[in-house]
């Protein structure tokens, strides 16, 4: 009987030699990062019958001024308050400066997003998506002077040709989505870049809720400005208000502060070489919600995106400090990679 527990007290002990820290946390936000896409793509899909407007319901500003609302709502639940305003008071005129260039990319990058998925095949935007990391290594090095490495260049160029050999020579015609797919790409690496000074100087939720409330301001602006108060009159409606939040609190605001806790948590080895769940469980999603497969030609180029990002996280890592992990894209995440 004694037997039973010594040896449950040693898988308890080795257990964190087998899996490393933060391995749970890195893994969760690569999977809500990859459902951004295809569940954009469903929620506008299934808003075309849901509301009481003759129009879809789930609209540009609809979805991304609740979403960012509900996320900036999230963060502040759990910062609380009084530490957010300190926060901003923290802030140097550079950090405000670097706050309002990432709000800015912030967006860019999701609206980009939105007209994309609605105007090309999803596995075009998970695909060209992954451009995102790239532009994200060749901005560090022009503006952080960080230096690529041997291994990086041979990933980062693996990864380029399969996106533009399956963009280019696929079945699937070019489209303006392509391209805005293209922007929403390097949008969100500017986020990264951008937002580096200003989230220095403040905590992570505070700065999760600042750029989101301005997301969430400027699409209500705009939808305003267009259209009037009538524009956010379906919003009342469960049908469409329901899918919107789990949207913002799972995507928007969920996955980047898990994503930062990760970062915090995980070696940039356990960050790394985790980096190729989130095209998979993308491509997974996408079946499973939207029912589309990619083509031949595109499982080719997924599988030299995978083989890309395992050479490029194999040589991501500069002694042990999280600063080398290249930052996911898929929700425009400013990452202090």
């Amino acid at each position: 009987m004694d037997a039973h527990p010594a040896l449950a007290h040693r898988s308890v002990i080795s257990l964190p030699m087998v899996i490393p820290v933060g391995t749970g946390t890195t893994i969760a936000a690569y999977v809500l990062l990859s459902l951004g896409t295809p569940l954009t793509k469903f929620i506008m899909e299934s808003g075309q019958q849901a509301g009481v407007t003759t129009v879809n319901p789930i609209s540009f500003c609809n979805l991304l001024f609740l979403g960012n609302f509900v996320a900036a709502a999230l963060s502040v639940s759990l910062n609380g308050l009084n530490e957010t305003g300190r926060a901003f008071k923290r802030l140097t005129l550079g950090g405000w400066w670097s706050l309002l260039s990432s709000s800015f990319f912030s967006i860019l990058a999701p609206a980009a997003l939105y007209f994309a998925i609605r105007d090309t095949a999803i596995s075009h935007v998970i695909l060209i998506s992954r451009v995102g990391p790239i532009l994200y290594a060749i901005g560090g090095t022009l503006i952080l002077g960080k230096v690529i490495n041997a291994h990086q260049r041979l990933g980062y160029g693996l990864i380029l040709l399969a996106i533009v050999g399956a963009v280019l020579l696929g079945r699937d015609p070019l489209r303006w989505g392509d391209g805005l797919a293209l922007v929403a790409a390097a949008s969100a690496a500017a986020v990264s870049l951008s937002g580096r000074l200003a989230l220095d100087q403040m905590d992570l939720r505070s700065f999760v809720f600042a750029r989101n409330a301005i997301s969430a301001l400027v699409f209500a602006i705009i939808a305003l400005v267009n259209v009037g108060p009538s524009h956010f009159s379906d919003l009342v409606l469960p049908s469409v208000a329901f899918p919107v939040i789990i949207y913002g609190v799972m995507i928007v605001g969920g996955a980047q502060l898990l994503w930062f806790r990760a970062i915090q948590k995980a070696t940039p080895q356990t960050v790394g070489g985790w980096s190729f769940v989130s095209p998979l469980m993308a491509i997974l999603a996408t079946s499973i919600l939207l029912n589309q497969q990619p083509h031949g030609a595109q499982w080719v180029a997924f599988a030299l995106v995978f083989a890309g990002m395992i050479i490029v996280s194999s040589g991501s890592v500069v002694g042990n400090r999280s600063r080398g992990v290249t930052p996911p894209v898929e929700a425009a995440l400013s990452a202090r990679a």
